[in-house]
């Protein structure tokens, strides 16, 4: 049987590429040199100025740590050593524009660090993002390689777009180390960031205690940011009570920002369960401020059931009597310490509209929640966790008050998602993450409107909902990642059991997908695994997986179309462990025979009879043909 032709594998040196990444030296020459057309494709990629991620042989050899290849590259090839590219290291997301030098730096690779410097590479060529091989190395704490870099002249206090130094990524990332030989070296201890972030501040999101006592020692100071937060503020909202201590033993606090401290320590304990120490903080709080006599505290408005700060113990012991008010309790801190700007704000708000929620107080839950948005929408920075776990409660809330018969206005929730959306790149959110929640919002609004009693109410719904799946078709038409394949996702799993609840709401999704179809939403796309629509549909852990397949196959699904793997949907289903909901194999067995055209049926024929077909056919036509393929042999095998 003939070879069949893979149309989608489309980088002709993915060959040397991959002889690259697994250090093959020996036949790496060999075939370069059988090949001349080879030879003068990689020669005239080593010459680009920048390349997609995956198709720089340089960054290859250095994320394979092949030196001798590299070293190769570099003395046979003449490359551009400032070649860009985008590279996936820092933190597992894609840094674009990352040098082999800064790949390198940020790999801790030493020795190809040295032979790049020796070849004159640039030692401050900085990435899209402005971070210099210098802060790469410090961000996973490469000592060697900081100390290396500096003697060779980086420029030791350079800030990347968002005005982080070496020294402070170091010292958000805990690498004791790094922070001490930056030190040594001469690093500015109060350099702030675009937002008057010192290395203090970042320093203690961690709880490192000891990175807080090496920092105050080398000269950091309890100083405010830009926004009026002080290290010991900041320590307070992430729960760290020992750095907290430390600081006030160190700075002796004053009692109005002792107070805001103990406030911020309660909330923490608070939204963790503890509500023994979440009293005890309350408790401190109050004692600090009967012993100090502080004024001007301003009194919360109504909205949180007309709870205020206690001041006596007595208060204090009525609050810890019901969870409730302790969540109320802790939103009111939120918003006199930390205001609109800080995140937490928000996400206090939003659990204490879930806790109405949970005494069915839909009314006070909805004016919470959109309380919560309006915070969300002044934060100063952007949490994918945050982002995706607003969304998601707001989904399963929408979903349980829609079956009670109350209709929540889900619109500003889906538009504030929608901006997100828009943002998620500069951000570093990702946008799958984000678009998937926004598919199942639209399946909870689906089911708002279902349920609504009134047909005239029901009919203005759901404009307000085709509009939303308009605007959401449009905006995805510009990202690299097709619409469906970003929907059809499972949530990342962080815990919170927010997801869980999600998936417990039995959603219409198959009317969300028919709905994106009708807009304008191509089906006939695939994932960087070859996967299509129908084969992530049939990885849902939605109940209604078999509804949107039922939906996707109703538009022209190919059911006999293969991944990579050569796998169809109904494969990839029946070889799932844990197997997939119930009802998706029977649905795709259904399909399998009624859902074939006429132009799968020529396709397949070409394959079955290893047709050459790329040679044959024209251009527009052999992608479609290749969704097709499957390896008969195996199939035959199997049978």
């Amino acid at each position: 049987m003939a070879s069949k032709v893979r149309s989608r594998k489309v980088d002709p040196l993915a060959g040397i590429l991959s002889l690259i990444s697994n250090g093959k030296l020996t036949e790496l020459c060999e075939q370069l040199k059988e090949s001349p057309d080879l030879l003068s494709l990689l020669e005239q990629r080593l010459q680009e100025p920048s390349v997609p991620k995956g198709h720089s042989p340089l960054v290859a050899a250095v994320l394979g740590d092949h030196i001798k290849v590299f070293e190769h590259l570099l003395d046979k090839h003449s490359p551009n050593i400032e070649q860009e590219t985008s590279a996936v290291i820092e933190g597992g997301y894609p840094v674009e524009g990352a040098t082999p030098l800064w790949t390198a730096s940020t790999l801790g690779r030493l020795h190809f660090v040295k032979v790049l410097i020796d070849h004159g590479a640039d030692i401050e060529h900085t990435t899209l993002s402005q971070s210099t091989p210098l802060r790469g190395a410090a961000f996973d704490g490469h000592c060697e390689v900081c100390e290396y870099l500096i003697e060779h002249g980086a420029d030791i206090d350079k800030p990347n777009q968002v005005g982080q130094s070496p020294l402070t990524i170091a010292a958000a990332m805990q690498k004791k180390d790094c922070v001490e030989l930056l030190i040594k070296k001469g690093a500015n201890i109060r350099h702030r960031g675009h937002n008057g972030d010192t290395p203090l501040h970042v320093s203690v999101e961690s709880g490192d205690v000891e990175m807080a006592k090496l920092l105050v020692n080398a000269g950091a100071e309890n100083v405010a940011n830009d926004v009026g937060f002080t290290p010991s503020i900041l320590a307070s909202c992430y729960g760290h009570q020992e750095v907290v201590m430390f600081l006030h033993s160190k700075f002796k606090l004053e009692p109005l920002e002792m107070y805001n401290c103990y406030c911020l320590l309660a909330a923490k304990e608070v939204l963790s369960g503890n509500d023994p120490m979440a009293k005890k903080w309350m408790t401190e709080a109050v004692k600090v401020r009967s012993s100090s006599n502080l004024t001007g505290i301003p009194p919360s408005d109504g909205v949180y059931d007309n709870l205020h700060e206690p001041v006596t113990e007595a208060e204090v012991q009525y609050i810890a009597q019901n969870e409730t008010r302790l969540f109320f309790v802790s939103s009111i801190y939120c918003e006199r310490i930390l205001g609109r700007i800080h995140p937490t704000t928000a996400f206090y708000i939003r659990i204490s509209g879930d806790m109405a929620l949970s005494e069915s107080r839909y009314q006070k839950c909805v004016d919470l929640w959109q309380r919560s948005l309006d915070f969300d929408n002044a934060a100063r920075m952007a949490y994918e966790l945050q982002i995706t776990e607003d969304l998601l409660f707001a989904i399963r809330g929408f979903s349980i008050m829609a079956s009670d018969k109350f209709t929540p206005p889900v619109e500003p929730h889906f538009k504030w998602g929608l901006k997100e959306l828009r943002l998620a790149h500069e951000s570093k959110i990702s946008e799958i993450s984000v678009v998937s929640c926004l598919f199942r919002m639209l399946g909870a609004w689906v089911k708002v409107c279902e349920c609504m009693e009134s047909r005239d109410g029901r009919r203005k719904e759901m404009d307000l909902l085709r509009g939303a799946v308009i605007e959401l078709v449009r905006v995805m038409d510009s990202k690299e990642c097709p619409l469906l394949i970003a929907c059809l996702q499972n949530f990342p799993d962080h815990g919170s059991g927010a997801g869980k609840d999600v998936y417990s709401q039995k959603l219409p999704l198959g009317k969300v997908v028919s709905l994106l179809i009708e807009h304008g939403c191509p089906m006939h796309c695939e994932d960087e695994n070859g996967r299509f629509p129908l084969h992530l549909a049939v990885l849902l852990k939605d109940e209604s997986a078999p509804e949107c397949i039922r939906a996707l196959l109703e538009y022209g699904a190919h059911t006999d179309a293969v991944n990579f793997e050569n796998k169809t949907a109904l494969e990839l289903a029946k070889n799932l462990d844990p197997p997939p909901v119930p009802g998706v194999v029977a649905e795709l067995l259904t399909a399998t025979t009624n859902h074939l055209s006429l132009q799968c049926l020529a396709s397949r024929a070409l394959i079955q009879n290893g047709i050459e077909y790329s040679q044959v056919l024209p251009v527009r036509l052999i992608k479609f043909v290749s969704w097709h393929e499957h390896d008969m042999t195996n199939s035959v095998s199997k049978n």
